[in-house]
């Protein structure tokens, strides 16, 4: 990269993931330690995935 162009992109990504408009069109609702953490908050709500076939992962234990 040259400097310009690091600076550009440094520049951009900083202020994307600074927005709270693209949070919610991800469907980023923000930190979820206050709201109880993420394995009680859906860390898992991937609606967008297919669920994997059950020989993906091996029996919990």
């Amino acid at each position: 990269f040259t400097p310009f162009f690091a600076k550009v992109k440094s520049k951009t990504v900083v202020s994307l993931y600074n927005n709270p408009l693209v949070w919610r069109h991800f469907g980023y609702e923000g930190e979820s330690f206050s709201k109880g953490g993420y394995i009680n908050r859906g860390f898992d709500d991937l609606t967008w995935l297919p669920d994997p076939p059950a020989d993906a992962s091996p029996p919990a234990a």
